[in-house]
């Protein structure tokens, strides 16, 4: 009678063990569009989970995919917009307009290998007006 009775709940153990790890483990996909304030694509925007070092960046069409639990929470990032923060839930797209924040942007030169700020450089600098190019 009582190895009936162990059998039976070594059973319901395992069977919660595995319905726990099952449930821990949904893992969906996301995917969806990041776009700027006039409606263009915006590529490069940093696509994070927050709390880990899983993410993504949007390809040229401003296109994401990424992977993650119900309740994570995605950060979107890009230099010269606001960054934005979206709780999944529910949700298998998720499409956003980030907001530009030109009040953080400073002049950067691009040295060939890296950037710096315009007032850290000591050697000659040439600049270039685009609607000369």
């Amino acid at each position: 009678m009582r190895y009936k009775f162990y059998k039976n709940l070594w059973l319901i153990v395992f069977f919660l063990c595995i319905s726990v790890t099952v449930t821990h483990a949904q893992d969906v996909q996301i995917t969806g569009t990041v776009l700027d304030e006039t409606d263009m694509a915006l590529p490069g925007v940093t696509v994070l989970l927050k709390g880990t070092a899983t993410g993504t960046t949007t390809d040229l069409d401003g296109k994401y995919t990424i992977s993650s639990s119900r309740d994570g929470v995605l950060i979107f990032s890009f230099i010269g917009y606001d960054p934005i923060e979206m709780l999944i839930g529910n949700q298998s797209v998720i499409d956003l307009r980030m907001n530009p924040n030109t009040s953080d942007l400073e002049e950067v030169v691009v040295i060939g290998y890296g950037t710096a700020k315009k007032r850290d450089i000591t050697g000659a600098v040439s600049s270039v007006n685009p609607s000369k190019l």
